[in-house]
């Protein structure tokens, strides 16, 4: 399912390079966003060649966009043996939607 936001921060377009278990050189990329739909704030990643290609979109604070995100969660344990809950959003597709959001004065940008 689609959901309506505007992106309230996003982070630049980081690679990092790895090497893979065969040996070969690989580059992971990721790309961060904040997004609220007014009442909700998120915060979820592009990753892969999506991310990359989420960049030619020329995405802009303040832009509303559709989303698609899959969220898992999963448990771990601290070294102090304390067990902790992580939530992650990764957002699987990502595209412009109308307007920027208004600014003061009622402009839209």
């Amino acid at each position: 399912m689609q959901r309506i936001y505007f992106i309230d921060e996003m982070t630049p377009l980081l690679e990092h390079s790895y090497t893979d278990k065969n040996g070969q050189p690989q580059v992971f990329a990721v790309q961060g966003f904040v997004l609220s739909d007014g009442c909700n704030t998120l915060y979820g990643e592009t990753q892969g060649n999506y991310a990359k290609a989420a960049l030619a979109l020329k995405l802009t604070v303040g832009q509303c966009v559709t989303v698609q995100t899959c969220s898992t969660a999963r448990s771990y344990t601290t070294k102090d043996g304390e067990q902790r809950w992580e939530n992650r959003v990764t957002i699987t597709n990502i595209a412009p939607f109308g307007p920027r959001r208004k600014a003061e004065g009622g402009q839209t940008s």
